[in-house]
């Protein structure tokens, strides 16, 4: 089976490093904290339950979850966009001008306006809409709601037919994402007392769990004379057996 490739540009995204996770165990997979949802892409048959607590990307989500590959399709390409432009002077959906602002800003923020970098390679083009178009009717069974993911996570703790990609800002670098990252603490407690599987994620140097190193990762575009920035993703999990094969579903 063809792999999807990634619905959203977002910063801190696992959509390389996905097959480097466990598989999951369970036909269900939730997100607390769901971003571009790169692990649920990967595995995208499973039964998918995205929560977020931003309202855009929960809004984004919803659009392409409820989108046909001709609505899609109706998105402007990078040629039919002139950098400074606000997206939300043109006759698009919601969901289309968060889409298009995801992808040029990397996910960060919710300035709506036309990248200089518009078009060029990993941002927003023609290719990029055509590629989500043909791939957006794989998600049609998905879910999204928003929600804080601690309390999503608080109110699930004996649910043990669920696997749980919990990624949530990186430790070190919570600023980038321009909001109050969650309670680490806390958010270390719930991981360890769901009754599920638990895959969670930020960097090897994070405190708030033991994290093994998983893989080394690269962020940032490179521009003429620098190297794009190198980091080293860590993991922590609960399941110890670390399957092979993916789980058996029924959809």
């Amino acid at each position: 089976m063809k792999r999807l490739r990634p619905f959203l540009k977002f910063y801190g995204s696992k959509w390389r490093l996905a097959p480097k996770y466990p598989r999951p165990l369970h036909s269900t997979i939730c997100e607390p904290f769901a971003g571009s949802a790169a692990y649920s892409t990967l595995h995208h048959k499973c039964d998918v339950h995205l929560f977020d607590s931003w309202d855009w990307v929960v809004s984004l989500w919803r659009g392409l979850i409820d989108a046909t590959e001709k609505d899609v399709r109706g998105l402007p390409g990078h040629r039919d966009l002139t950098p400074g432009q606000n997206l939300w002077d043109l006759d698009l959906p919601e969901w289309g001008v968060h889409l298009i602002g995801a992808w040029q800003r990397v996910g960060i923020n919710d300035c709506r306006t036309v990248s200089k970098w518009n078009g060029l390679p990993g941002m927003w083009s023609s290719d990029v809409r055509d590629t989500i178009a043909r791939q957006v009717g794989q998600i049609r069974h998905w879910q999204v709601d928003e929600a804080d993911g601690m309390t999503v996570l608080s109110k699930s703790q004996d649910r043990s037919d669920v696997t749980w990609f919990i990624d949530p800002p990186y430790e070190s670098q919570p600023r980038v994402y321009r909001s109050q990252g969650p309670d680490l603490e806390r958010l270390a407690r719930l991981c360890q007392h769901q009754a599920g599987q638990v895959i969670a994620c930020d960097l090897a140097d994070a405190t708030w769990l033991p994290f093994a190193p998983l893989a080394e990762n690269t962020s940032g575009g490179a521009r003429q004379g620098t190297s794009r920035a190198k980091k080293i993703e860590g993991i922590w999990t609960n399941d110890l057996t670390r399957p092979t094969n993916p789980v058996t579903m029924n959809l």
